[in-house]
């Protein structure tokens, strides 16, 4: 297992390189090292399209911020749902 810390290390090495959106990867990945491997599995499901509904996508992100404190895991999961909203593919 990699840690948080060298995750982080790894943002700030893509940040540097001018490599944003690698960094913010990185930083998501650190927040998932604190969740249960089935709980992110279940996200990873969830976030397929047509997979779940608006609510149970804010459910998620709302778990992960109150839960883990992943709040840009939070993040991404709220802009899927929006996206999914307006694409028309939640289910």
């Amino acid at each position: 297992r990699i840690s948080p810390d060298t995750l982080r290390l790894q943002a700030q090495i893509a940040e540097r390189a001018g490599r944003t959106q690698l960094a913010r990867n990185f930083r998501r990945a650190a927040e998932l090292t604190a969740l249960p491997d089935d709980l992110v599995l279940s996200i990873y499901n969830s976030l397929r399209p047509n997979a779940s509904t608006k609510q149970q996508l804010t459910d998620i992100a709302e778990q992960l911020e109150g839960e883990y404190s992943a709040t840009l895991c939070a993040e991404l999961v709220r802009e899927a749902a929006d996206v999914y909203e307006r694409r028309d593919i939640l289910a």
